[in-house]
């Protein structure tokens, strides 16, 4: 335990990259092999009214996905249209397909079994997910063209993995990103937003949705935007780290400034 709670650590302050999403790979199928008893599983489902059952069958489907993947064999899972319609190579590929089970079948799995996973177990589990998906959306997304089908297949994992997250800043925060990547700007706005706004100032993580938020707006030009969304978050919450707060004023001037003149060079 302690050397797989090591490895998260250094894998949390990690700069994204591909290495680092091989990694976090690696890592989830050994946390899911300590933590998840599929005989234990197996035995429950079996319990089931009916192998008629809808549910059932599609759960059967996953567990065995999943458990053909812990046991660190390949997997591939990736629908038709995405491995036709572009030169992406081999190993990239797998990458997409291991980040599809990560991200889209584990969590829904886990969720389903809750009972039969320790609070440790599902806890750990669905952290190690979110380092998966860290490395995947700031390494693997940009390895695809934005208009090729894998980089519209893994928008799709990233939109339905935040289905299964109970955090609605983490919720929020994934979404405003997929949409975001999409180039999709009044929801990918909408979705910053409502992230910053679930978000408690007294949250550790408050100055980062801020400067979330902030970057975004700035990034595309709307630095007036910015400048007011600073100063009416100021009455929607009870800043508590004004350093950082003033400090992100500052520069929202600095930059309006800096428009300014060039728009009167």
């Amino acid at each position: 335990m302690d050397k797989l709670l090591k490895k998260y650590q250094e894998l949390i302050k990690a700069e994204a990259s591909l290495k680092g999403l091989d990694e976090a790979l690696l890592l989830l199928k050994e946390v899911c092999a300590k933590f998840i008893n599929f005989e234990k599983i197996k035995s429950e489902s079996a319990k089931w009214e009916s192998n008629e059952n809808k549910l059932n069958n599609y759960a059967k489907i996953i567990e065995a996905i999943i458990e053909k993947w812990v046991r660190k064999n390949n997997v591939w899972i990736l629908e038709s249209n995405v491995t036709k319609l572009s030169p992406a190579n081999n190993k990239t590929l797998i990458k997409l397909s291991d980040s599809e089970i990560s991200l889209k079948f584990i969590p829904w799995y886990i969720n389903l079994w809750q009972d039969l996973v320790s609070d440790e177990g599902y806890s750990f589990i669905m952290d190690t997910t979110f380092i998966v998906y860290h490395n995947a959306y700031f390494a693997l997304l940009p390895s695809f063209d934005v208009e090729s089908a894998e980089y519209g297949h893994l928008i799709k994992i990233f939109l339905e993995y935040s289905t299964h997250l109970n955090n609605p800043e983490d919720v929020y925060q994934i979404k405003a990103m997929a949409f975001e990547a999409q180039n999709k700007y009044n929801l990918a706005k909408e979705y910053y937003y409502k992230s910053l706004l679930s978000t408690s100032s007294d949250d550790p993580s408050f100055p980062a949705s801020l400067q979330d938020y902030w970057s975004f707006l700035v990034e595309k030009k709307n630095v007036d935007e910015a400048l007011d969304m600073l100063l009416n978050i100021k009455y929607e919450k009870l800043i508590k780290d004004t350093e950082f707060y003033d400090g992100l004023i500052r520069s929202t001037f600095r930059i309006a400034g800096g428009k300014k003149k060039l728009q009167t060079a």
